[in-house]
């Protein structure tokens, strides 16, 4: 019910404007229409057939709050959430990530999730980490690459790299969550 009363307050003012996504400005807080949860909540209900609408609904608002607190766009996290986990909550991949998110144990840790198969917490946490990941390359063109090759995987990696990496998997990621924000 809090988070609602929340959400309602953040719903209240402007409608998204869709090219700001990939923008420099792209994560900058704004105010969402309620149509977004609506959105967001469909999104969620055609990646997950199995999950109660009630619950996608939760998450819908989660992801727009933690969106928002850490400056992010509500479709970049959506997408992110998709591409990880098809917003299973007790998913687990075969290298250990967790999750909504797939937060790996240490990164989980690290952004203060205690148990990662709780919708809020993992949703929180991988807003966090997102933020800090496009902390870490503020100021390059291709920050919003940057970032999510870092969600991927790992800062330090994309660092000792010197960039993205011409890995497939990480190319084909950055472009799925592309796209992916670009249909909600």
């Amino acid at each position: 019910m809090k988070v609602q009363v929340v959400i309602g307050i953040l719903l209240l003012v402007s409608f998204l404007n869709r090219e700001h996504l990939f923008s420099p400005s792209h994560h900058q807080p704004r105010s969402y229409p309620a149509s977004l949860s609506l959105r967001i909540k469909g999104f969620i209900l055609t990646y997950n057939k199995q999950l109660p609408e009630r619950e996608a609904e939760e998450m819908a608002n989660l992801i727009i709050l933690y969106s928002q607190r850490a400056r992010l766009d509500p479709c970049l996290l959506t997408a992110l959430i998709a591409r990880e986990s098809r917003f299973n909550p007790q998913a687990v991949s075969s290298s250990g990530a967790l999750g909504l998110g797939q937060l790996m144990p240490g990164t989980a840790k690290e952004v203060g999730v205690e148990d990662p198969f709780d919708s809020e917490q993992n949703i929180r946490g991988t807003a966090d980490y997102l933020r800090k990941m496009f902390d870490a390359w503020e100021g390059y063109s291709n920050q919003l690459d940057l970032a999510l090759a870092s969600y991927r995987l790992g800062c330090g990696t994309v660092r000792n790299y010197g960039g993205i990496p011409p890995i497939l998997d990480v190319k084909d990621y950055i472009k799925s969550v592309k796209e992916l924000a670009k249909r909600i």
